[in-house]
Parts: C-alpha cells; structure tokens; sequence
C-alpha cells in the first residue's frame, strides 16, 4: 500500500500533489491550458531534451517552465537556473518562488547586481539570476569542476537574442551550456520569434509554437482626435480638451472604474506626471470607490518607506498609481497586489512591467511609442499590448498606442510590419569591429 500511496502522491507531471496545490494558491491556476498539458507531456521535456517555445504574451509560458525547474530540483535532484532580463524581476520571481522552495524543501538564491554567493552551494538549489550573474555562475561552476551539478537552464525572453549587447550575453551563455555540459537541458521562452525553428536548431533543441492567446486582443491607434482599427478604418473620435491634449482621461473614464488600465509611459518620470495630470481630470467620485481599502493601501505605502511618495499620497484616493523601478520592492509589490484586487484602477508604469509582473488589464494605452528615447520595437510592442485582457474577466482585450504628428508614419510602421527574426549579435559585433 506504501507503493499506491507514492503513486498517489505523484500525479502531478512526476510530481508530488503539493505542487497542484501551491500553484493552485500561489499561481491561482487551478487547471492547465492544453497547450502547456501538450508541452509538459512531449517526448522531449519527458526524456530531459533541451526546448524552445513561443506564445503570445499571457499565454501562460511562465508556469510551464516553473514546472520543468521543479522537476529537476526535486526528481533529478539537480540545481537548476533561472536566467532573467531585469533585477527587478529577479527579486519579484525570487520572491515568488521562495514559497514553493519552502513548502518543498530546497534552496532558492538571487544572484543580481552586488546578491550572490561564491562558491555557489552546494546540493540542489535554484538559482534565480541576471544575464550577467548567470554567466558568472557558470564560468565559476567550470572552474570547480561543478557542471555535472547542473540539471535545467531556463531563459526567459529568449528573443532578447536578437537585442545588442544583451544578446550578445545571452548569446555567450547558451554557447557555453552547449559546448561545455550538453547534457544540460535548456529551456528557452519567448514571445513571438518568426525564426525560431532557427534559434531551435542552434540550441539542439526541440520546437513549439503556437500564437494561443487566452483572451483576443483588440489593437487601436490614435491621431489627433481620431481612433483607427488596424486596418485604418476610423472607429470614433475621442474629444480633446485644453487641459488634456491627448484624450488619456476620455479613454481611461470609458473603462474605469469598473475595469483596469495600464498606462505605458516612456519614462519614469513620465509615469509620475500621468499620474498625477490625470487625477485633476478625473472625476471626484472616483474616490468613493473602495474607499477603506485605498486609506489601508496609503498607510501600508507609509508604513514601508521613511519617506513615502508624495504624488502616490495625492493619487491613490482616485484609485491612481504609477510603477516603476524607483519605488522600493515593497512599494511595488504593494500596488501590484492593489491592482489585481482592483483598489488600484489605474496604473501609470514603465516598459519593465509589460517584461515581468503579470498584472493584466482590459485596457492598454501607450502615451508615446518610445521606451526611453528609443521607439519601440514590435517585439517590445507586442508584449505590451499583449498585458490588455484578464482571463475570466474580459471578452476581449484593447490596446491604444497614441501617436503624436511627428511619430504618425513609424507608428503606423510599427503596427503593420512583421516581427522581426533574431539573428547572432556576437556576428554581427565581430563584423562591426572588423
């Protein structure tokens, strides 16, 4: 009967119960897409190959490698690494996962920016680490002759290898796995990349694709007063005002507050000027909406920071937030859960969020299409737009990029153009210094 009870007790894709539950907590997932039961059951993940997939943004990428990690640390016995494109979501995820490690019993560490230890422990332990930690960590396991200590490796934002200098990193760290410890299994995901079959090739690994998306997504572009679809058929016009040129409080005030809006904005700085412009156009009833939960929400803003955020002080009773990477973690993590629980209606942030924190909502507006002073990449477009649509919440989601007179060609450019594939950044450096 022991037998029965160990069968039992792993159901879930070779793993214990437990998991089910802890996702089922911590994930709110309590039952898995057919595409990620089809992944996890492939013959490749099953037999430990090296794999690469794409999906839409939302699609649920996340928690199938969450799973194929798990099953390293806890039926390889192996350690396992967790290769991430920002500190900010290496302490989100670390965070995240702790919980698991936890309640199943292994170690999770951080390595990113001065966070680390050298030499790495020894014993199964995930480690949840920058581009730039993850090559370290591994030039130091060679070093000591650890490899073999290495189970499975997963990148995320695998399209970051057609991104300059960062993929020439990701670039050196894959080209490590595969020349010095083959046996390890990589796991790359992404959003969409039109070569991946490509990219699948050089990693020696299988391929999946599939543009799944839970919730359709319906895509806007404005000019001046006019709202096109993207085929540029006029949909409406959004009436402008002197004190809001560009419409935002029209199309926030379509939605809220009884759904939620993310606002992309170019700059941190300008993820605090929409916040606090937008609350003057606002109307005051907006503060009568969860009114308790907001004055809990500034208190516990106060209670985490000696000097808690004074626009945040003034926008948060409209149920008005902004994020970025110069708010603590606490703060940050503060508002996120605000937002999903909708005491927050409407957050001003960075493109950073669209890369990490799942934080869907029914509508996505892009204020400018820069990220800093750069325009925006369809890649980086399609992930952002991609946040519009929460699963069991919304029938559709809708995203609006704002152009101005000067951006209306590129950003038409943007919309229409295909993906672009990725292609070697280490070749292409080495070309430019020849």
């Amino acid at each position: 009967s022991s037998v029965s009870g160990q069968a039992k007790a792993r159901t879930f894709h070779g793993l214990p119960d437990l998991v089910r539950v802890l996702i089922a907590q911590h994930r709110h997932v309590t039952e898995l897409y057919d595409w990620q039961r089809e992944v996890l059951e492939s013959s490749a993940l099953r037999s430990g190959r090296s794999f690469v997939y794409s999906l839409p943004t939302s699609g649920g990428k996340t928690l199938v490698a969450e799973i194929v990690l798990l099953q390293a640390l806890l039926l390889r016995q192996k350690t396992a690494l967790l290769i991430l494109p920002y500190v900010s979501l290496v302490e989100e995820k670390m965070e995240g996962l702790e919980l698991f490690g936890t309640a199943l019993g292994f170690r999770v560490d951080g390595y990113y920016g001065v966070s680390g230890r050298f030499p790495v422990p020894k014993g199964p332990g995930l480690l949840v680490c920058t581009i730039e930690k993850g090559n370290s960590v591994l030039n130091h396991l060679a070093e000591e002759g650890r490899l073999n200590e290495l189970g499975t490796v997963v990148i995320d934002e695998l399209h970051m290898l057609g991104d300059g200098p960062r993929g020439v990193s990701v670039e050196v760290l894959v080209s490590k796995l595969l020349f010095a410890c083959p046996e390890v299994q990589i796991l790359g995901m992404s959003a969409t990349i039109p070569n991946l079959p490509e990219v699948a090739r050089w990693m020696c690994a299988d391929v999946y694709q599939s543009d799944y998306r839970p919730v359709p997504l319906k895509e806007h572009v404005k000019v001046g007063q006019e709202l096109y679809d993207v085929d540029r058929a006029v949909v409406r016009s959004i009436e402008a005002t002197e004190d809001d040129p560009q419409g935002l409080a029209a199309l926030v005030n379509e939605v809220c507050p009884d759904h939620s809006v993310l606002i992309f904005c170019a700059t941190k700085a300008n993820c605090q000027d929409s916040a606090r412009a937008l609350v003057r156009l606002l109307p005051q009833s907006y503060t009568e909406w969860k009114a308790e939960d907001k004055k809990v929400l500034l208190q516990d803003l106060r209670s985490c920071s000696d000097a808690s955020d004074p626009v945040l002080q003034t926008t948060v009773p409209y149920g008005v937030a902004f994020h970025h990477s110069g708010l603590t973690i606490e703060e940050r993590e503060l508002l996120e859960k605000a937002f999903r629980s909708r005491i927050v209606m409407l957050l001003c942030c960075t493109s950073t969020l669209a890369a990490g924190v799942n934080l869907p909502a029914k509508r996505v507006i892009f204020r400018s299409p820069y990220v800093g002073r750069d325009f925006l990449t369809k890649a980086r477009y399609m992930q952002m737009a991609g946040r519009a649509g929460r699963k069991g919440y919304d029938a559709h989601g809708e995203s609006y990029l704002l152009l101005g007179p000067r951006d209306v060609d590129k950003g038409w450019d943007l919309i229409s153009k295909e993906l672009e594939g990725c292609c070697s950044q280490l070749l292409c450096t080495r070309r430019e210094g020849d």
